[in-house]
């Protein structure tokens, strides 16, 4: 027969085993207004889903660097698209020498899908708002194209916005709505072609160098002429007062 000390016992090792495996020990997301989640986040995209590796971190955790073809942007600086083919994004775990570091709630993601992301800044880099709850599928409606949270597909709000919706949002947050990227230069370098006394006028190659005429200069052949004429007519006067003293 079990005494009360060993029953206490068993009770406690019990109760410690039902908090670790229970669900409020877990992941909670709380279904927040768009508007509200857009008031903490450094910026949102469209993009693909290209692929992702996992490494460590300067500061030694496990994060996952994943990889999307750049679509779209609001609130992203010029510097921050290094690469809009390879735009790389950050979230926590991953698997990394076989062994996986497991983050509940982070975002998952389809090769080739493309998806609505809410980007936070980080000591690392950018990395998606708030884990899953930064991530938006994009769907279609009875024709209409949607957005629907990852974690709240069935929510009354968060479930389908429009990119009307979205696009109000943030050009209340950003000023602006989401604009396509491009790679844009502030102006084509400007050549300056180097001052040519009496040459013909600079071509342009295929390349579209400044190349500089390669005709021979006609100042010496000018002056040569005027030498041989000079001495031409010095012979004829000589001609001429030889005769008239003979």
């Amino acid at each position: 027969m079990m005494t009360f000390r060993k029953i206490l016992h068993h009770g406690i090792v019990l109760g410690v085993l039902l908090f670790i495996i229970s669900p409020s020990n877990a992941t909670t997301f709380l279904p927040t207004p768009l508007e509200q989640q857009l008031e903490s986040v450094h910026a949102v995209i469209r993009g693909e889903y290209l692929g992702s590796i996992s490494k460590r971190s300067p500061g030694g955790d496990v994060v996952t660097e994943l990889s999307f073809k750049l679509k779209s942007q609001a609130g992203l600086l010029p510097r921050e698209i290094l690469n809009p083919n390879n735009f790389k994004v950050l979230v926590p775990g991953g698997t990394l020498d076989g062994i996986v570091y497991f983050v509940q709630g982070a975002p998952q993601f389809s090769m080739n899908e493309e998806a609505i992301i809410f980007l936070m800044k980080g000591p690392y880099g950018l990395h998606i708002y708030n884990l899953g709850l930064g991530k938006y599928s994009i769907v279609k409606e009875a024709g209409n194209m949607m957005i629907r949270s990852d974690i709240f597909p069935t929510h009354g709000e968060l479930g389908n916005i429009s990119f009307q919706q979205l696009d109000i949002q943030l050009n209340k947050r950003f000023g602006q709505s989401l604009k396509n990227v491009q790679l844009s230069y502030s102006g084509e370098p400007t050549e300056v072609a180097p001052v040519q006394l009496k040459r013909a006028p600079a071509s342009r190659g295929s390349d579209g160098r400044t190349v500089a005429s390669t005709e021979p200069e006609s100042d010496g052949i000018g002056h040569a002429w005027i030498l041989m004429l000079f001495l031409g007519i010095l012979g004829i006067i000589s001609t001429h007062l030889t005769r008239r003293r003979n």
